[in-house]
């Protein structure tokens, strides 16, 4: 969602309605607690009967069949995963070659499935034997490189993106199973490094207590300005200050001001425009002042300057000097012509028989006729 530039980052406007939705879950009460909440809970997943986990689809996607009727999900089995990452060294990077040679020398596969799973394929082909199919079979000999290496690298990056783990990657590459045009087997190949974050430790139950840097985070303070169209941004964090790009033009830190351009960008209908200034409205609670809300209704106004005239054809004259004198003096001809620029002419697709009978009375043959 989030793209580089030179002054910051950029998102595109639809994912707007996802931005919005991360400042909700910014300014929400008690993320710690909720966040421990959540990871310790797959701690009682043993007690559920489960049918297709969220995580196979995000983590394992590559499997083909996961969710055919003899892909039995294991409680056990995905409780397990979760507990593997609690007994990581606190506060030290792991390599990954270090967890794979541990799994391997125990003989230890994590799985989502039970035992009594079989018949399971990847969408994948072996380097070298790209001919021979699109599947590969998952059996004892390749189940840790077909399942258990991607789903413990992917649920490292599931704990990234929870801030729960630190990661260090490269771009993703497989040695031997690859996906059709890609170098990868799963997006997650290219993870090199680990290790808990703090946040995670505790979460994990490694440590007892977790403290905050700083203090409690402020919420960010917005104040639009009565006569002109600026805004001050006070306390801002930077989802905040993410979205006000969307719409503003960045003047100095704290400092935004509204444009057409920077309100209308990115809109291809007057519903779009409608729904960034919901949007708007959201990032902004407090009630715009009027220049704020007059200049809403004037860009709504503006979303159809020009319309399309479908009786009208448009036609270019020739480069005869004496039907271009004509259209300009015989008044016949002038009741059907409107003069356009660039030496062209609209005429209605009514007029065109009319036009043609009259334009053959001078001599010149021209079937537009056919063309109503």
């Amino acid at each position: 969602m989030f793209k580089k530039h030179e002054a910051g980052v950029r998102v595109s406007f639809f994912d707007l309605p996802l931005i919005e939705e991360l400042i909700d879950r910014n300014n929400a009460p008690a993320p710690l607690a909720r966040a421990r909440e959540v990871f310790l809970g797959f701690n009682g997943l043993a007690a559920q009967e489960l049918s297709a986990p969220p995580i196979a689809e995000e983590l394992l996607g590559h499997l083909a069949n996961r969710q055919n009727r003899w892909a039995r999900y294991h409680p056990a089995s995905i409780r397990q995963l979760p507990a593997f990452f609690a007994t990581l060294p606190a506060g030290k990077w792991v390599a990954w070659e270090n967890v794979r040679r541990y799994r391997e020398l125990r003989e230890q596969v994590p799985t989502l499935f039970g035992p009594d799973t079989n018949g399971l394929d990847a969408l994948a082909t072996t380097v070298g034997r790209e001919e021979w199919s699109r599947f590969v079979d998952v059996t004892a000999n390749t189940e840790f490189e077909l399942v258990g290496e991607p789903l413990l690298k992917g649920f490292t990056f599931l704990l990234a993106a929870f801030g729960l783990a630190e990661i260090a990657y490269d771009s993703p590459t497989h040695s031997k199973y690859r996906r059709a045009k890609k170098a990868w087997l799963t997006p997650y190949d290219g993870l090199r490094f680990a290790r808990l974050t703090p946040l995670g430790e505790f979460v994990f139950r490694r440590r007892d207590t977790y403290e905050l840097a700083s203090g409690p985070p402020t919420r960010a303070s917005i104040v639009l300005d009565e006569t002109r169209l600026l805004a001050t941004c006070r306390n801002a964090d930077s989802l905040t200050e993410l979205a006000l790009g969307q719409f503003m033009e960045k003047l100095a830190p704290g400092r935004y001001h509204l444009t057409p351009k920077s309100l209308v960008g990115g809109c291809r209908s007057r519903a779009d425009l409608e729904e960034r200034i919901r949007l708007f409205r959201r990032v902004v609670p407090a009630k715009p002042p009027a220049i704020w809300e007059a200049f809403f209704e004037r860009t709504l106004a503006r979303t159809s300057p020009l319309e399309f005239e479908p009786d009208y054809l448009l036609l270019k004259v020739g480069a005869d000097e004496e039907i271009r004198r004509l259209l300009t003096s015989d008044p016949a001809l002038r009741e059907v012509v409107l003069k356009a620029e660039g030496m062209r002419i609209a005429v209605r697709r009514q007029d065109l028989k009319k036009l043609d009978r009259r334009l053959e009375q001078f001599g010149y043959l021209s079937p537009l006729a056919n063309l109503d």
